[in-house]
Protein backbone atom coordinates (compact mmCIF):
# COMPACT_ATOMS: atom_id res chain seq x y z
CA UNK A 1 0.00 0.00 0.00
CA UNK A 2 1.63 3.44 -0.90
CA UNK A 3 1.08 6.73 1.31
CA UNK A 4 0.65 8.67 -2.03
CA UNK A 5 -2.64 10.11 -3.48
CA UNK A 6 -3.44 10.68 -7.01
CA UNK A 7 -4.70 14.52 -7.30
CA UNK A 8 -7.25 14.41 -9.82
CA UNK A 9 -8.46 17.70 -11.76
CA UNK A 10 -12.37 18.24 -11.30
CA UNK A 11 -13.43 19.44 -14.88
CA UNK A 12 -15.62 22.73 -14.16
CA UNK A 13 -18.97 21.71 -16.90
CA UNK A 14 -20.74 25.24 -15.18
CA UNK A 15 -19.60 26.97 -18.44
CA UNK A 16 -20.80 24.40 -20.92
CA UNK A 17 -24.28 23.86 -19.11
CA UNK A 18 -24.45 27.59 -18.94
CA UNK A 19 -23.84 28.37 -22.63
CA UNK A 20 -26.24 25.45 -23.40
CA UNK A 21 -28.93 27.04 -21.86
CA UNK A 22 -28.77 29.65 -23.03
CA UNK A 23 -28.26 28.46 -26.41
CA UNK A 24 -31.45 26.63 -26.61
CA UNK A 25 -32.88 29.97 -25.51
CA UNK A 26 -31.52 31.85 -28.11
CA UNK A 27 -32.85 29.06 -30.49
CA UNK A 28 -36.24 29.10 -29.20
CA UNK A 29 -36.39 32.61 -29.79
CA UNK A 30 -35.22 32.40 -33.07
CA UNK A 31 -37.82 29.80 -33.59
CA UNK A 32 -40.56 31.87 -32.49
CA UNK A 33 -39.36 34.73 -34.68
CA UNK A 34 -39.39 32.49 -37.69
CA UNK A 35 -42.55 31.37 -37.22
CA UNK A 36 -43.94 34.67 -36.52
CA UNK A 37 -42.58 36.40 -39.82
CA UNK A 38 -43.32 33.55 -41.86
CA UNK A 39 -46.88 33.57 -40.66
CA UNK A 40 -46.84 37.42 -41.24
CA UNK A 41 -44.36 38.02 -43.54
CA UNK A 42 -42.95 35.55 -45.29
CA UNK A 43 -39.50 34.76 -45.09
CA UNK A 44 -36.38 34.90 -46.76
CA UNK A 45 -33.37 32.56 -47.50
CA UNK A 46 -31.23 35.76 -45.85
CA UNK A 47 -33.78 36.09 -43.15
CA UNK A 48 -33.52 32.30 -42.48
CA UNK A 49 -29.73 32.10 -42.13
CA UNK A 50 -29.72 35.53 -39.91
CA UNK A 51 -32.36 33.87 -37.23
CA UNK A 52 -29.89 30.78 -36.96
CA UNK A 53 -26.35 32.89 -36.97
CA UNK A 54 -26.39 33.18 -33.33
CA UNK A 55 -27.54 29.93 -31.71
CA UNK A 56 -24.92 28.70 -34.36
CA UNK A 57 -22.33 30.93 -32.74
CA UNK A 58 -23.07 30.10 -29.35
CA UNK A 59 -23.13 26.37 -30.67
CA UNK A 60 -19.35 26.72 -30.94
CA UNK A 61 -18.70 27.93 -27.73
CA UNK A 62 -21.04 25.38 -26.07
CA UNK A 63 -18.71 22.89 -27.45
CA UNK A 64 -15.54 24.84 -26.82
CA UNK A 65 -16.24 24.89 -22.96
CA UNK A 66 -17.09 21.03 -23.61
CA UNK A 67 -13.45 21.03 -25.01
CA UNK A 68 -11.51 23.21 -22.38
CA UNK A 69 -13.28 22.36 -19.18
CA UNK A 70 -9.99 21.22 -17.56
CA UNK A 71 -7.75 24.33 -18.73
CA UNK A 72 -9.93 26.97 -18.10
CA UNK A 73 -7.10 29.37 -15.34
CA UNK A 74 -9.54 32.07 -14.43
CA UNK A 75 -13.18 31.68 -14.18
CA UNK A 76 -13.70 35.22 -13.17
CA UNK A 77 -13.48 35.90 -17.07
CA UNK A 78 -15.61 32.88 -18.53
CA UNK A 79 -18.48 34.17 -15.56
CA UNK A 80 -18.19 37.30 -17.33
CA UNK A 81 -18.48 36.11 -20.76
CA UNK A 82 -21.41 33.91 -19.45
CA UNK A 83 -23.19 36.33 -17.82
CA UNK A 84 -23.27 38.89 -21.32
CA UNK A 85 -24.18 35.96 -23.26
CA UNK A 86 -27.27 35.51 -21.19
CA UNK A 87 -28.31 38.89 -21.48
CA UNK A 88 -27.60 39.66 -24.55
CA UNK A 89 -28.91 36.59 -26.17
CA UNK A 90 -31.47 35.28 -23.76
CA UNK A 91 -32.95 37.96 -21.69
CA UNK A 92 -32.43 41.18 -23.34
CA UNK A 93 -34.83 40.07 -26.29
CA UNK A 94 -37.50 38.98 -23.84
CA UNK A 95 -37.32 42.25 -21.80
CA UNK A 96 -37.47 43.84 -25.25
CA UNK A 97 -40.77 42.61 -26.25
CA UNK A 98 -42.01 43.58 -22.55
CA UNK A 99 -41.37 46.88 -22.95
CA UNK A 100 -42.56 46.80 -26.32
CA UNK A 101 -45.94 45.70 -24.85
CA UNK A 102 -46.13 47.99 -22.28
CA UNK A 103 -45.01 50.92 -24.26
CA UNK A 104 -47.61 49.99 -26.43
CA UNK A 105 -50.36 49.67 -24.14
CA UNK A 106 -49.45 53.06 -22.32
CA UNK A 107 -47.70 55.47 -25.15
CA UNK A 108 -48.46 54.09 -28.37
CA UNK A 109 -46.29 56.27 -30.66
CA UNK A 110 -43.43 56.29 -32.85
CA UNK A 111 -40.82 57.82 -31.22
CA UNK A 112 -40.82 55.77 -28.19
CA UNK A 113 -41.01 52.70 -30.12
CA UNK A 114 -37.57 53.79 -31.98
CA UNK A 115 -36.21 55.01 -28.68
CA UNK A 116 -36.78 51.16 -27.40
CA UNK A 117 -35.35 49.91 -30.14
CA UNK A 118 -32.21 51.79 -30.16
CA UNK A 119 -31.30 50.84 -26.25
CA UNK A 120 -32.17 47.62 -26.89
CA UNK A 121 -29.75 47.54 -30.23
CA UNK A 122 -27.19 49.44 -28.39
CA UNK A 123 -27.35 47.67 -25.26
CA UNK A 124 -27.22 44.18 -27.90
CA UNK A 125 -24.23 44.75 -29.40
CA UNK A 126 -21.99 45.91 -26.19
CA UNK A 127 -22.86 43.11 -24.55
CA UNK A 128 -22.14 40.54 -27.16
CA UNK A 129 -19.03 42.58 -27.55
CA UNK A 130 -17.77 42.88 -24.44
CA UNK A 131 -19.19 39.37 -23.70
CA UNK A 132 -17.15 37.55 -26.53
CA UNK A 133 -13.75 39.90 -25.80
CA UNK A 134 -13.79 38.14 -22.70
CA UNK A 135 -13.96 34.82 -24.63
CA UNK A 136 -11.37 36.04 -26.28
CA UNK A 137 -9.09 36.19 -23.35
CA UNK A 138 -10.83 33.14 -22.05
CA UNK A 139 -8.96 31.46 -25.47
CA UNK A 140 -5.71 32.92 -25.10
CA UNK A 141 -5.43 32.28 -21.45
CA UNK A 142 -6.20 28.75 -22.39
CA UNK A 143 -4.03 27.80 -24.91
CA UNK A 144 -1.37 29.57 -23.85
CA UNK A 145 1.93 27.99 -22.79
CA UNK A 146 2.93 29.49 -19.09
CA UNK A 147 6.00 28.35 -18.10
CA UNK A 148 6.59 28.69 -14.07
CA UNK A 149 9.32 31.06 -14.02
CA UNK A 150 12.64 29.89 -13.07
CA UNK A 151 14.99 30.93 -10.37
CA UNK A 152 17.97 32.55 -11.08
CA UNK A 153 21.38 30.28 -11.06
CA UNK A 154 24.02 31.86 -8.78
CA UNK A 155 26.64 29.57 -11.21
CA UNK A 156 25.24 30.93 -14.18
CA UNK A 157 28.14 33.66 -15.40
CA UNK A 158 26.55 35.55 -17.82
CA UNK A 159 23.14 36.85 -15.41
CA UNK A 160 26.06 38.42 -13.39
CA UNK A 161 27.19 40.16 -16.81
CA UNK A 162 23.82 41.55 -17.21
CA UNK A 163 22.80 42.59 -14.02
Amino acid sequence: MGSGTAVFVKPWNTPFRFMLVTMIVCLLESLLALWFNMKNYGVSTAAFLWMFLWPSVLLVEVVFYRVVRRRIKERKFVWAHLILSLFSFAVLPLLYIGALFFSYLVIPSSPVMQSLFRVQMYSYWAGVIIGHIFFVIVIVQCFSAQKPQQPNDDNDLLSEIAM
